[in-house]
């Protein structure tokens, strides 16, 4: 048998430096931002009650391209921003 005279070695990953945490928190703000917009401007939430299900296209869109960071920013930006469109169902009035 030959001997292994190196292992390979797999390469480690960059760290993420704050500027890119910055440019994802960006991305993920924007993008609700976006989409709330968009259901704003043309009355989508009335005429279709599950509009909201888009926020978890955009969630799932963040996921994938910019990692767990992003996804965690866009889910609070969706919670605040779709409890005027969809109110909870219960509440003290």
């Amino acid at each position: 048998m030959r001997a292994i005279e190196q292992i390979p070695l797999l390469p480690v990953p960059e760290e993420k430096h704050w500027q890119g945490y910055l440019i994802d928190s960006l991305l993920a703000v924007g993008g609700a931002l976006a989409i709330t917009g968009i259901i704003y401007a043309y009355y989508l939430y009335p005429t279709i009650p599950n509009i909201s299900i888009v926020y978890l296209l955009l969630i799932l869109v963040c996921v994938l391209s910019m990692g767990c960071h992003g996804s965690r920013v866009n889910n609070v930006c969706r919670q605040s921003r779709s409890s005027p469109i969809s109110p909870p169902f219960f509440g003290p009035f």
